[in-house]
């Protein structure tokens, strides 16, 4: 990394020898000029020195003295150039110890990303992130169970696994600005909510079952809460002393379905969350969700009566205190290096 640069010891070198020899040369030159001058002062009191003679002395002398000029200017470029070296010399050395401490600091950061490397390993982090991921897994497969077991039972409804919802079929479900289900709505309910009650007990937190009905399953989720959620078309409601206006229409229309659920199954009354609260519960939304978004006209009567509709939301959990043990062993890891990632 410094190999053009003059190594220390020859630095030491160049100064220590270089300028005893040099103020030598300087002496022996200026006595050679002064015996020159003497000489030339001597042969000048002389009559018998020709004045040829006399001149070229005094031109030696002048070319003697200006050699010394231009030694003296040398003398002082090496005497610059020493200082350089002197000055890279001293440079180099900060270089190499600010490199050292590069190279400790380089070595102490490497050594704790290992140690963080080896911890992600061998906690398997990825497997946890699966696990993460594994409520809206799980959620997608419970809403295909229903939706087959349903099929098997001649109900054919409509699931979306992003959203987690399953639609039940709309037609002739609930009359116009009625809150009570039609009685092929009533038969058409009970028969979702006997499904429900044979799958919904096998991913809940605490539910008595019989485990030949329940394949076996990751605990990593659970059910957080099931909505039976009641929706209005877009025809505005004339009020009545029990409703005022579609947001109470949407809400008792997923009441009605709530209790048929509730009345006529066990299993699904006595779900209970991880709280230990009701698992299933209902919400309204009026005519605010339709099922058809690009229809040009929600009045047309195919288009009311797909909003007049119930749906199931499911809504998964996973769990909380496997996530929040490996949450805190990775945010203490985290601070170890977290100087490195500044």
């Amino acid at each position: 990394m410094f190999n053009r640069t003059a190594a220390s010891g020859d630095l030491e070198e160049a100064k220590d020898i270089f300028a005893p020899v040099a103020d030598l040369m300087v002496g022996v030159v200026f006595i050679f000029i002064v015996l020159m001058l003497a000489l030339v002062m001597n042969l000048r009191n002389e009559e018998t020195v020709p004045k040829s003679t006399y001149d070229t002395l005094v031109t030696r002398a002048q070319k003697l003295e200006d050699k010394l000029a231009a030694l003296r200017i040398h003398m002082k470029e090496l005497e610059a150039k020493n200082t350089l070296l002197t000055q890279q010399l001293a440079d180099e050395t900060k270089l190499r110890a600010a490199a050292e401490v590069r190279e400790r600091n380089l070595f102490a950061a490497n050594t704790r990303l290992v140690a963080f490397v080896r911890f992600v390993r061998e906690n398997n982090l990825v497997k946890l992130v699966e696990g993460l991921a594994q409520a809206s897994q799980t959620r997608s497969e419970l809403l295909q169970e229903l939706r087959s077991r349903l099929a098997a039972t001649n109900i054919e409804v409509t699931i979306n696994t992003s959203t987690g919802t399953l639609m039940l079929p709309t037609k002739e479900l609930f009359r116009p600005g009625q809150p009570n289900p039609t009685p092929d709505g009533i038969a058409l309910i009970r028969g979702v909510g006997r499904v429900m009650a044979q799958i919904l007990p096998c991913y809940a937190h605490s539910a008595e079952v019989d485990a030949r009905d329940c394949r076996r399953r990751d605990d990593t989720s659970r059910l957080s809460a099931v909505y039976i959620e009641g929706h209005t078309d877009v025809n505005p409601l004339t009020p009545t002393p029990r409703m005022n206006d579609n947001w109470d229409l949407s809400a008792a229309r997923a009441i009605s379905a709530f209790r048929l659920l509730r009345d006529d199954f066990e299993q699904l009354r006595n779900l209970r969350n991880r709280e230990g609260d009701a698992l299933i519960g209902v919400s309204g939304y009026a005519e605010t969700r339709p099922t058809n978004r690009s229809a040009h006209d929600r009045r047309l009567p195919e288009v009311t009566e797909t909003d007049r509709r119930i749906e199931v939301r499911v809504i998964m959990t996973t769990n909380e205190d496997f996530v929040e043990s490996v949450r805190s062993d990775l945010n203490d890891r985290l601070e170890l290096i977290n100087d490195l990632i500044k």
